[in-house]
């Protein structure tokens, strides 16, 4: 998974994220990519790839995300899931 795929897909699963710190987290997924944009290391790249990967897969199964074949395919990937009181 490329880079901006991995971006984007993080930032589409935490759309869906069942809490108030939703936006927060947003930005935390901001940061992180903007943070190390420039980074050269391949060694460090596999190491916080790996971490984001890690890190999606984590979020997708909280939610009940399920795994499609296609990027993005958002539909009927939710089961239940209800926004936390406030949202």
């Amino acid at each position: 998974m490329s880079k901006l795929v991995l971006y984007k897909e993080l930032l589409r699963v935490v759309s869906k994220w069942p809490s108030r710190n939703r936006l927060k987290i947003r930005e935390e997924i901001r940061m992180g990519f903007r943070e190390h944009r420039s980074e050269t290391d391949a060694a460090k790249l596999d190491k916080l790839l790996t971490e984001a990967t890690a890190g999606l897969q984590s979020m997708k199964t909280q939610i009940g995300w399920k795994d499609s074949p296609e990027i993005g395919n958002t539909s009927g990937i939710l089961q239940g899931i209800k926004p936390a009181a406030g949202e």
